[in-house]
């Protein structure tokens, strides 16, 4: 009865993280401003989704938009990922395998709400 509640209660705060990360995007392998620039993260982002993913008037980004043109990035070390939390990324990661072996086999494989 009590580890029940306790694996509800788990859940409820993995959907909440969920739910808070919703909109979050991930960007990785961004090269840092040298010497005495200051960093404006925010500019280096829209620099980033203009210049290497194409997207006009990157401030009026939206996140399905830039997970479309990630594919641009390949051959670069930059990359964009959706944010999840830790028990999400755990379970997705045993699945990519899954999906990486029906779209072998010529199956239409896609991750949820991509």
């Amino acid at each position: 009865m009590l580890e029940n509640e306790n694996t509800r209660l788990n859940n409820s705060v993995i959907d909440l993280k969920a739910r808070s990360m919703r909109d979050n995007l991930l960007f990785f392998n961004i090269d840092e401003p040298t010497g005495e620039e200051k960093e404006d993260t925010t500019e280096i982002i829209l620099a980033l989704l203009e210049d290497k993913l194409e997207i006009l008037n990157a401030r009026n980004k939206d996140k399905k938009n830039v997970l479309r043109n990630t594919k641009k990035l390949r051959g670069t070390r930059n990359g964009v990922q959706e944010q999840f939390p830790e028990e999400i990324e755990r379970e997705r990661k045993k699945l990519y395998p899954v999906m990486k072996e029906a779209r072998q086999a010529g199956k239409h494989a896609c991750e949820i709400g991509s």
